[in-house]
């Protein structure tokens, strides 16, 4: 991990730190909304309040915990299993340290494949590659706690 982390530019500090970045994720076009179950086919037309994921990264000067929540409906385990995957691959952090949950709402896009979501395919580099650049962002704005 550190060696990954050394390659971005971002080091580790030595004592307990905490950083944070909340980043926008709002779908480029229509979707299929969670909550309403498969059948309603509920899709959005516009974007009331912005959709984000919210990263805050701990750090003991040795391991690091990452923490996400994201303003969707579901997250199943394989939108965890894929979260994780791409921040282990990118930052080196093993998905043992990484909690994710959801804030439940109803009005934004359900994420989970286990329900019909129109436009999911399209979402998904938009989903996923916020929860990078905002897990980035968190490590490198680790600062003394």
């Amino acid at each position: 991990m550190r060696k990954k982390l050394e390659k971005l530019g971002i080091a580790l500090p030595e004592k307990f730190s905490a950083g944070f970045c909340r980043k926008v994720v709002n779908p480029t076009e229509p979707i299929g909304l969670g909550g309403y179950g498969s059948e309603a086919k509920r899709v959005s037309c516009d974007i009331m309040d912005d959709i984000c994921v919210s990263v805050t990264a701990l750090c003991d000067g040795d391991k690091i915990v990452i923490f996400i929540s994201s303003d969707t409906l579901h997250t199943s385990y394989a939108v965890y299993e894929r979260a994780a995957k791409n921040l282990e691959e990118k930052f080196g952090i093993a998905k043992e340290y990484i909690i994710f949950n959801s804030t439940h709402t109803h009005a934004a896009p359900s994420v989970h494949r286990g329900v019909a979501c129109p436009g999911l395919e399209a979402y998904n580099p938009i989903y996923y590659g916020g929860i990078v650049e905002a897990t980035e962002e968190a490590l490198r704005d680790l600062a003394p706690a």
